[in-house]
């Protein structure tokens, strides 16, 4: 990568990535990524940073994400971004986490119907569920009359089993 596709902005610099796309990082972490191109990938409809790092023993092309470069999970583990946007890889937005961790701050459901991630329409009883999954498990936290309030039900249940990795844009989220 050149060094003109770096743009410095006091502490932060924002990495000029394909697809009309940039990346913003902490400006110390620069010497991490500057030896390699990085491209604009969409993964589960985020768009993440990442550069081609050779093929595989079978000759399949492997990839590097920028936030797993910048933070270093272990092998088995996952790098979430808090605020959910996969380009903001400043070091205050991404944090290791356990796949159910990384699970628990994940947007809603693209088939959502409800606008709230955790609520549903139960058709048969004509009120509304609100639910949360926890240790892999799918728990019911009651039946509600108003929308609102089933979505009020899973945001309290989600501070306290979910606690930091809550997903925090509660206004239908």
């Amino acid at each position: 990568m050149r060094a003109s596709n770096v743009r410095i902005d006091g502490q932060i610099a924002f990495v000029a990535l394909t697809k009309g796309y940039e990346t913003v990082i902490d400006a110390c972490d620069i010497p991490a990524i500057l030896e390699f191109k990085w491209h604009a990938a969409v993964h589960s409809g985020v768009v993440y940073a990442r550069r081609c790092a050779g093929r595989d023993a079978s000759g399949r092309q492997k990839f590097e994400m920028m936030h797993r470069r910048l933070v270093s999970p272990p092998d088995d583990g996952c790098v979430d971004h808090v605020n959910g946007n996969g380009l903001d890889n400043r070091r205050l937005n991404i944090r290791t986490a356990s796949r159910a961790e990384n699970n628990r701050n994940a947007k809603r459901r693209i088939d959502n119907t409800s606008g709230h991630k955790g609520v549903s329409f139960h058709r048969r009883l004509g009120k509304w569920q609100a639910y949360i999954n926890y240790e892999g498990k799918r728990r019911s936290l009651g039946y509600f009359n108003v929308e609102n309030e089933a979505a009020d039900a899973y945001r309290a249940a989600s501070l306290i089993l979910h606690r930091e990795f809550r997903r925090q844009d509660n206004a239908r989220c």
